[in-house]
């Protein structure tokens, strides 16, 4: 598994180096797909895949995906998928509120979506969700109150965003261990005052949570 994974990341580099970005556009999820590799439970923006039908299975979706903008609706079909690793998306300015459908989610993980600014409320319904990552973008603005209802939520990672607070709600998450708010517009006597209210949580205000 590790050897055809290198060697897929090895075949992206190849192909991301060739590809233009295409702002703003919405393909379909069998478009994104057919531009994919998959094996069993992993799938990189690079070859080639079958139809959606095919991949239903997924437990693992990865797209470091340039020229792919906002995710379509069609991604409620993977009902199975775990973990939704996305990366370098500079054209997607919101993520698909049917992501809330896929209740067996266990990690988000966003970076660099440098035009993303919120989150669906969608998400909080995701009561198995363990990683959401939403970091390195830089204009994510808030968070949704409702992120009290996420009960498994172990990380919180936000670093390199505009968010001037977090959620009231946020210290109701007790298997929360890590908030990284690092880089971000949070004043620091809000800092201290999250820490005082989750002594168990570490919370990443002055330099980066390491990923």
């Amino acid at each position: 598994m590790k050897s055809t994974i290198f060697i897929s990341i090895l075949l992206l580099m190849i192909v991301l180096d060739s590809c233009n970005s295409c702002i703003g556009k919405q393909e379909s999820i069998d478009e994104i797909l057919t531009n994919s590799f998959v094996s069993d439970t992993f799938i990189c923006y690079q070859s080639i895949l079958p139809t959606i039908d095919s991949v239903k299975h997924i437990t693992y979706l990865d797209l470091y995906a340039p020229s792919i903008g906002n995710l379509p609706k069609e991604i409620e079909q993977l009902t199975n998928l775990k973990v939704f690793f996305i990366a370098k998306n500079g054209a997607m300015t919101e993520l698909p509120k049917e992501l809330g459908k896929l209740k067996k989610l266990e990690e988000i993980r966003i970076t660099k979506a440098l035009r993303l600014e919120t989150i669906p409320d969608e998400i909080c319904e995701l009561v198995n969700l363990k990683v959401l990552q939403i970091a390195w973008g830089g204009l994510l603005t808030e968070i949704p109150d409702s992120i009290g209802k996420l009960k498994n939520l172990e990380m919180l990672l936000l670093g390199t965003n505009r968010l001037t607070k977090l959620p009231e709600s946020v210290t109701n998450l007790k298997k929360l261990k890590v908030i990284d708010i690092w880089n971000n517009q949070i004043p620091k006597a809000e800092y201290e005052r999250l820490k005082e209210l989750m002594p168990n949580t570490d919370i990443y205000y002055d330099s980066p949570y390491g990923y």
